[in-house]
């Protein structure tokens, strides 16, 4: 019954956990953009952010995944994703218009590939990185991002993601 005092059912529940979880990402990822890094660095950093946390908080990971599928975690992830591969695209001097198709690309696989990680594990998460990494790594290059030798300042999107965790922290819940 305290439960259903303090969250609208299960529902509001597992609202409430992805809410924290994907903050507790988002913020993780967005510590490492406030200093200069190469793209590359930029996705293995970010896979391997993502991938640590369902390692370490696995049920938490299932419970969120079970009640909500890979589908809300892309929509929640998408907008700053987006922002940055649009960033990187332009400072590539290559069109950005792609930039949310391509976030929803790169981030639906790496969920559907760690949905079936966090169930069979049969490499580690150092060899799974690593193979996630060598599949998307050369789609985003071809996009001529990896135009990019020079580390890229990505500071403000490290900004933008720390303004989305700011939103979620005020809104009101439901």
């Amino acid at each position: 019954a305290t439960l259903y005092d303090n969250f609208d059912g299960k529902h509001g529940l597992t609202d409430a956990l992805l809410e924290r979880y994907g903050a507790r990402v988002l913020s993780t990822i967005a510590a490492g953009l406030d200093r200069p890094q190469t793209p590359h660095d930029v996705l293995r950093g970010g896979i391997e952010v993502f991938v640590a946390v369902i390692e370490r908080e696995l049920d938490l990971y299932r419970f969120v995944l079970a009640e909500n599928g890979s589908r809300t975690m892309l929509d929640e992830s998408a907008a700053p994703v987006s922002a940055l591969l649009g960033s990187l695209l332009r400072q590539a001097g290559v069109d950005s218009g792609g930039a949310e198709a391509m976030a929803r690309a790169v981030l639906g696989g790496i969920f559907a590939a760690a949905e079936w990680w966090s169930e069979h594990q049969t490499m580690s998460r150092p060899d799974f990185v690593a193979y996630l990494d060598d599949l998307l790594w050369p789609g985003l290059a071809a996009t001529g991002i990896d135009r990019l030798t020079e580390p890229v300042d990505l500071s403000g999107i490290a900004r933008l993601i720390a303004g989305f965790e700011a939103i979620d922290e005020v809104s009101p819940p439901g």
